[in-house]
């Protein structure tokens, strides 16, 4: 299964408005019955400014500025989404993209079912053998043809895996000529073969990275400089790859676990704020790597018989000094850097409990015995929270929505309610 880092993945449904059957003119006309929806469907643009959700009657979407929530925009029958700093809006004719303030258009998509992706000067979609990028800027429209198969094979899927700026990591699957699909287990299938890509959306460029994984690619993080990716695949589970995002070559791979040991499988990875050093946790346990020599400096075991257990999939934030990684929904870690000890973890104590990390890893909302938003890296009880509805955090991570309430991360204090 994938994890998009740094990425946005926007999903979009279709919702059907029927109106009630006519009455006969004799009749008396029936009330019309409503649903009040608490979890209202938040979604926020990626600067945090703007702010949309579902009505309580489920039948409208709102669109807001995040600091007053005073509505600017009713619409009908949309779910609410965003792709950057846009609003985009699905029908059966596909995806209408608009700026949230006036509903002017800046571009459409041929598909609601296709992933909307937004790099630092675009936003992409994949479109079966080629990338379609919108501009930020402009609105204005290009497409790329991805040929990136061998002889004698075709390009049967490109899957984004992380963003850096305007570069996308992509799952490249590769069929025979004329083969049927796969079916049953990924490793049963000789006619396909899989690698990783980067495609730079500035000069429309792909990349081939200078190793075949010929398999799902689990690890996939960019450093903060963009000069480095890493990568961790399921055919090589005991490997670290270090690869240079601009040449697509390997500059180190590193084999650090003890025999029969996984990296992989659904672990996670970040950078230092420096791009020096790589965190990796994995079920195995907790590394750090020196990414221009590629030394392990530090290491904490997983599992029994230690303090720190890890249950993937998993997210993790440097935060100062400290290392926070969520298992969601129920397990919060946290590691002092460099060394990676002290270790203490925080977990739910009901079966339906839920600790949400912000994006930037600085907050954590608690919902179990105790509703409550939680300094990550203090373990300090910020705010108490409501006790209905689901917990969302805006991109970045400065406000957060409970329910119907919106609150500052910061401060906890409730700025408004949602309609």
């Amino acid at each position: 299964m994938r994890r998009l880092l740094l990425l946005v993945w926007i999903s979009f449904g279709w919702i059907d408005g029927c109106g009630p059957a006519a009455s006969p003119p004799s009749a008396t006309p029936a009330p019309k019955a409503t649903t009040r929806v608490t979890n209202p469907e938040v979604a926020w643009s990626e600067d945090g400014q703007f702010i949309s959700w579902r009505s309580t009657d489920s039948e409208h979407v709102f669109v807001a500025r995040s600091k007053d929530l005073v509505p600017l925009r009713t619409l009908k029958t949309f779910q609410p989404a965003f792709a950057g700093n846009w609003l985009a809006l699905a029908d059966e004719n596909g995806v209408r993209i608009e700026r949230p303030e006036d509903g002017s258009l800046v571009a459409t998509t041929k598909g609601h079912d296709q992933p909307l992706l937004v790099t630092r000067s675009s936003l992409a979609e994949i479109e079966e053998n080629r990338v379609r990028l919108i501009s930020r800027a402009t609105g204005a429209e290009r497409s790329v043809a991805a040929k990136l198969c061998p002889p004698r094979t075709e390009l049967r899927g490109l899957t984004p895996a992380a963003i850096a700026g305007d570069k996308i990591a992509l799952d490249v699957e590769c069929a025979s000529i004329g083969a049927d699909p796969c079916t049953g287990a990924r490793g049963n299938c000789e006619s396909r073969a899989e690698s990783t890509a980067l495609f730079d959306g500035m000069n429309g460029t792909f990349t081939e990275l200078g190793a075949s994984f010929w398999a799902q690619v689990d690890v996939v993080s960019f450093s903060p400089d963009g000069e480095t990716i890493a990568i961790v695949g399921q055919a090589h589970t005991d490997t670290l790859f270090f690869f240079d995002a601009r040449t697509g070559r390997v500059r180190r791979s590193l084999k650090p676990a003890r025999a029969n040991e996984s990296l992989g499988y659904y672990g996670c990875g970040t950078w230092a704020y420096n791009s020096e050093t790589f965190y990796l946790v994995a079920s195995s346990g907790v590394y750090a790597f020196a990414a221009r020599t590629g030394a392990r400096t530090a290491f904490t075991a997983a599992g029994e018989g230690s303090k720190v257990r890890i249950p993937t999939p998993c997210t993790v934030r440097l935060v100062g000094d400290r290392l926070v990684v969520s298992a969601a929904p129920s397990v919060v870690i946290r590691l002092r850097v460099p060394n990676l000890d002290a270790a203490d973890e925080h977990e739910t104590k009901s079966s339906g409990g839920e600790m949400l990390l912000s994006p930037d890893g600085h907050w954590v909302a608690v919902r179990d015995d105790a509703h409550a938003l939680v300094d990550a890296k203090t373990w300090q009880t910020i705010a108490p929270l409501p006790k209905t509805g689901s917990a969302v955090f805006d991109p970045t991570s400065t406000f957060l929505a409970v329910g119907r309430t919106v609150v500052q991360a910061e401060s906890g204090q409730a700025i408004g309610t949602l309609q």
